[in-house]
């Protein structure tokens, strides 16, 4: 199956720039067709070309190569196809990007033919390791196309799973601090017990957590939230709390025991210390 998508710009609005992902490797769609005519396609490859080679070392992800992809050069090696390779890096993506049209624009020539004159917007093939799909397209904000199953987006649990109590910490406190949940929506069923009483959607705190854990924005579709998925399983056993928005419980009565709700009685400073020294995301994430 051809997962099929679409490049955001920076403002969010999708290029007219298709590409293919699949595990470890992106192709980039070539321009082609007349403007203004019905065959017109991928009109901003340049800038997606651009944006597709700045994402990638932003988020230091591997670069194995590029290879030019045409049907019409297929017949070539691969050595003879290839127009980027490891030990051009490191290098800034506006360099990349003029280093490969130019050796694009090379690949197929007859002998004696102007080097300098040729096609740099050709299908293009880009290696990058053992990435997944759902990584891939987050890194590079690549926007699924209606075929793309979503479940295809979702990350690795092993990749999840590098998820620490200090990462999940830094994403309460940053939460608590006023930075957005935004792309996260608010929360359903759940929320995320801080040791104040305050409640967090808690898709919003792993997915700013799993950001600062692996290198690249975690987005909503990356993972799933709910009892018994990944998510939930590693902010409960980082010691956060998950109560269901029905709950009547007064929330900072459900985080002190019976002793010390009796012993900090009538002092807030003292119940407020409480909180915060026994909560047991505060401790495991000390202790990370």
């Amino acid at each position: 199956m051809n997962l099929n998508f679409v490049i955001e710009g920076d403002d969010g609005v999708p290029l007219d720039a298709t590409v293919t992902l699949e595990d470890g490797a992106v192709t980039l769609h070539s321009r082609g067709g007349t403007l203004g005519a019905p065959n017109v396609r991928n009109t901003e490859y340049g800038a997606a070309l651009r944006l597709l080679l700045g994402r990638l070392l932003k988020y230091s992800r591997d670069i194995h190569g590029a290879w030019v992809n045409s049907t019409r050069v297929q017949h070539l090696d691969a050595a003879a196809r290839q127009v980027l390779f490891p030990s051009d890096l490191p290098s800034d993506a506006e360099s990349l990007f003029t280093l490969v049209g130019r050796r694009m624009a090379r690949v197929g020539k007859a002998p004696g033919a102007n080097p300098e004159k040729g096609n740099r917007n050709r299908r293009l093939r880009f290696e990058v390791g053992t990435s997944s799909v759902g990584e891939i397209s987050s890194v590079i904000r690549a926007r699924p196309l209606s075929d793309v199953p979503r479940s295809t987006l979702r990350l690795p649990a092993g990749d999840l799973r590098q998820v620490g109590p200090e990462h999940i910490l830094r994403a309460v406190n940053d939460l608590l601090n006023g930075k957005t949940t935004a792309p996260f929506d608010t929360s359903l069923e759940y929320d995320l017990i801080t040791p104040d009483g305050d409640r967090l959607p808690p898709k919003a705190v792993f997915g700013l957590a799993a950001t600062d854990a692996l290198g690249f924005p975690v987005r909503p579709v990356n993972f799933t939230g709910g009892l018994g998925t990944p998510c939930f399983d590693l902010l409960e056993a980082a010691g956060w709390q998950m109560v269901a928005k029905a709950s009547r419980t007064p929330v900072k009565e459900m985080l002190l025991n019976d002793a010390d709700q009796e012993w900090a009685e009538g002092d807030p400073a003292r119940a407020w210390h409480l909180r915060r020294e026994r909560h047991r995301g505060v401790v495991q994430a000390k202790k990370a």
